[in-house]
């Protein structure tokens, strides 16, 4: 598996909109003191006011929760070229908060914000790009804005413009290029740049073949809970590469993966306990395994086949 989990999903759909709008409304209501001088503000044309007011109304900080006043707030302030404002009011248009669903709206306000530097913005708009959702599909200007966001130290930005450079789309194949970006995207935390970068050294991708760092950003995103990666942690010690075998600690990886339902982990675990390499020898709990992943991995379909549990 080369790349996986690509978002082309904007940035702040999901809970993570109201607790970062939360933290905004809060921050913001510090400064400006309490809901009365933000309404004076925003009443007096101040684009930051206006701003504020929109996200008192937006999380129900102050006041009741209203979308429809959140956005038309945003919309004051985003005219006045606030880059917060735009990128709400963007959010807005492309989840229909407060006003009906308008994917090309909601592209304007965020090419407006991300001319002013904001980060996800240029995030939104890269994705916009890529998906067609708002504007004509177009890979190159998916990567400029995927790349203006990761120069600002955006890890998904970092994840996606690794991606593009590793597929070609938008830009020529380069995968020194492409490595250099997953490994800033995993040295920030993102765990599928780190299960990306592992297989880049595993096969010589842009860098020098090593079995030793492959394994070591294996082990960095199974230590996050990814099971692709715990597997292929497990497979490392069984084969011994990049390390000495160590057959029960293969097996004890296997498990974790196997238990989150990695139909190769569970495989590979029905195998341990058949031969009993790692832990004591086991038909059943082997046939418990293969069974598990026999709809999804040949292998363990065979293998479930050709057991003898008499």
């Amino acid at each position: 598996m080369l790349v996986r989990r690509l978002l082309l999903m904007p940035l702040l759909l999901t809970a993570a909109v109201a607790t970062t709008l939360r933290a905004e409304a809060e921050t913001s209501n510090q400064q400006d003191g309490t809901f009365a001088t933000i309404s004076s503000a925003a009443s007096q044309g101040d684009p930051q006011g206006e701003y504020t007011l929109g996200m008192c109304y937006d999380t129900g900080r102050y006041v009741s929760a209203d979308p429809a006043k959140a956005a038309a707030w945003y919309l004051k302030a985003a005219q006045q070229g606030h880059a917060n404002a735009a990128f709400s009011l963007g959010l807005c248009n492309q989840l229909g908060r407060g006003m009906a669903v308008d994917l090309a709206e909601a592209v304007r306000w965020y090419r407006a914000a991300a001319e002013e530097g904001h980060v996800l913005a240029q995030y939104n708009l890269a994705v916009c790009y890529a998906n067609g959702d708002g504007i004509a599909k177009d890979p190159r200007q998916a990567f400029q804005w995927y790349a203006v966001a990761a120069r600002q130290g955006d890890a998904e930005a970092e994840y996606s413009l690794a991606h593009y450079c590793k597929a070609g789309i938008g830009c020529a194949v380069d995968l020194a290029e492409a490595t250099w970006w997953y490994q800033q995207a995993a040295r920030a935390g993102h765990v599928d740049a780190a299960y990306n970068l592992a297989v880049c050294y595993a096969k010589g991708q842009g860098v020098p073949q090593s079995y030793e760092k492959a394994l070591g950003w294996y082990q960095e995103a199974a230590d996050r809970g990814d099971a692709d990666a715990q597997n292929m942690v497990g497979f490392y010690f069984e084969t011994g590469k990049g390390i000495d075998k160590d057959a029960s600690s293969a097996a004890a990886w296997y498990l974790k993966a196997a238990e989150q339902g990695n139909a190769r982990a569970q495989y590979r675990l029905g195998r341990c306990y058949e031969l009993g390499t790692g832990v004591a020898k086991d038909l059943h709990r082997a046939g418990d395994w293969y069974r598990k992943a026999a709809d999804r991995d040949p292998d363990a379909k065979s293998a479930l086949g050709k057991l003898d549990l008499n």
